[in-house]
């Protein structure tokens, strides 16, 4: 997918995806999607092949009300009109040394050095390590300031 110009491209971490289809934290719903919908839009939302796989484990598996697989593998589908960023060897290398050099997880490390290889300014997460750590693009965390309602 081309970038428009002057666009800043955003990448979205996994739990960005997960609350689009969350009922039971309506305030975050509203915002994913809003930001997922924007963002696939113009053109400026970028995603890796784990942050995929991660989604679907997490929305199919829920305990509560697992997304049916054909409603998940759809939502994946018209990801792909995204930037997906498929990790290379070298981009995984950098992971594992990003990891040996950070305490961030193996798999946040990937996240972030997929992030910074498609020259996203932004990654979107609301994953704690993450937002700790520092680095050449803004990690925000989407729904700070949220203040979640309960439902009936």
């Amino acid at each position: 997918m081309r970038l428009r110009a002057g666009a800043e491209r955003v990448f979205v971490d996994t739990n960005v995806l997960v609350y689009v289809y969350d009922p039971d934290a309506p305030a975050k719903q509203t915002c994913a999607r809003d930001l997922v919908i924007d963002h696939l839009g113009s053109g400026t939302l970028a995603l890796s092949t784990q942050v995929l796989l991660e989604f679907y484990w997490t929305v199919t598996r829920k305990p509560e009300v697992p997304l049916p697989h054909p409603v998940a593998v759809g939502f994946a589908r018209q990801l792909l009109a995204a930037h997906v960023v498929t990790p290379s060897a070298d981009l995984v290398v950098a992971a594992m040394e990003r990891r040996g050099a950070s305490p961030l997880t193996i798999w946040d490390a990937l996240i972030l050095e997929a992030a910074e290889s498609c020259g996203a300014s932004v990654l979107y997460t609301e994953d704690e390590h993450l937002l700790s750590v520092s680095s050449g693009i803004a990690i925000v965390d989407p729904f700070a300031g949220l203040a979640e309602q309960a439902t009936d």
